[in-house]
C-alpha cells in the first residue's frame, strides 16, 4: 500500500476525525467568535479577513514567473505559437545553477500589510483559527482556477513540517491546518506525516537569501516511499526566497514524487 492509498479501517477513522473535527470547530466558533486575522473585528462568518483588510491587502497579479511566482515586472518570453509574451522566468529561477526542485508555486497575497499582520497573529499570537480561515481560501482559489497551474491534477497534499521546538511552543502546526482544509475541498488525501523535519533549523526571517538555503539544506526526509509518478501539492504559509519549498520538495522527489507544486497564502518580493 502506498503512502497516498487508504484502508477502509483508515477511512473510517479519517471520517470520525472529521465530525469530530467539525463539532470541535462549532464550540470554537461560539467561544471564539470569528474575527478578522488582521484588525480582529468580530465576523459574521469565518473568513480570513474583513471587507476593509481584504481591500488593503494585495493580490499576486501576473505576470509571474512560471516557476516559484515572483511578480515580474514585464513578461518578456515570446509566447508558443503567437506574437504576446508570456512570462519568462525570473533571475533566480533562471539563473546557473538554480534548478528549482518544485515544479510551480503560487501564492494569493504579497507578504505585506493585513496580511503580513495575520500570520503574525497566527505564528506568534498562536491563532489557529487564522490557519483554518487560509486554508478555505487557498481551496476556494484552487477550485475557482485563481492559482492555475496548481491544483487540479493534484493526487495528494502534503504540509511543510515545522520543527519540533516551535510546534511545542505554538501548540499547534499552521502547516497542517492549511493543508487540511486544503484536501477536505479539493477531496485529496492528507499526508501529514510524509515528510519530517530530521533537523532543527534556524528561523528563516533573520536570514539572508544564501544563509536560508545553508539552513535547510538536508532539513527534511520523507518516511516512506511513493509510488512512481505521484503529484504532491505541498503546503506553507509564506514563501520568500523558496529555499524551504525547495529542500522539502527535493527529499519528496527522492522518495518517488514526480511533479511538486507548492502553494502558500503569502509570497514574499525580495530586493536582495
Amino acid at each position: 500500500m502506498t503512502p497516498v492509498e487508504e484502508s477502509p479501517r483508515a477511512t473510517g477513522r479519517g471520517a470520525l476525525r472529521r465530525s469530530l473535527a467539525e463539532a470541535m470547530g462549532a464550540v470554537v466558533d461560539v467561544i471564539f467568535p470569528p474575527a478578522c486575522g488582521a484588525c480582529r473585528s468580530l465576523l459574521p462568518n469565518s473568513a480570513l479577513l474583513c471587507t476593509d483588510c481584504e481591500r488593503a491587502a494585495d493580490l499576486l497579479a501576473p505576470p509571474l514567473c512560471p516557476c516559484c511566482g515572483l511578480p515580474l515586472a514585464t513578461a518578456t518570453a515570446p509566447a508558443a505559437g503567437g506574437d504576446a509574451l508570456a512570462p519568462a522566468p525570473c533571475p533566480d529561477c533562471a539563473g546557473a545553477g538554480q534548478t528549482r526542485a518544485f515544479d510551480a508555486a503560487r501564492a494569493l497575497y504579497v507578504y505585506g500589510g493585513p496580511i503580513e499582520t495575520a500570520i503574525a497573529r497566527l505564528k506568534f499570537g498562536r491563532v489557529p483559527q487564522i490557519a483554518i480561515a487560509a486554508g478555505d481560501l487557498l481551496a476556494r482559489a484552487l477550485e475557482m482556477g485563481t492559482l492555475a497551474p496548481l491544483g487540479a491534477a493534484c493526487d495528494a497534499v502534503v504540509p511543510i513540517p515545522v520543527g519540533r521546538a516551535r510546534l511545542a511552543d505554538r501548540g499547534f502546526d499552521q502547516a497542517v491546518l492549511m493543508a487540511r482544509q486544503i484536501g477536505r475541498r479539493l477531496d485529496r488525501p492528507l499526508l501529514p506525516r510524509l515528510l519530517q523535519r530530521v533537523h532543527e533549523t534556524r528561523p528563516q526571517a533573520m536570514l539572508d537569501r544564501d544563509q536560508r538555503s545553508d539552513n535547510v539544506r538536508g532539513a527534511f526526509a520523507a518516511t516512506g516511499s511513493l509510488a512512481r509518478g505521484k503529484r504532491l501539492l505541498v503546503v506553507d504559509d509564506i514563501l520568500t526566497t523558496g529555499s524551504t519549498a525547495d529542500a522539502a520538495a527535493a527529499a519528496l522527489k527522492r522518495a518517488g514524487a514526480s511533479r511538486i507544486e507548492v502553494v502558500t497564502l503569502a509570497r514574499a518580493v525580495l530586493t536582495c
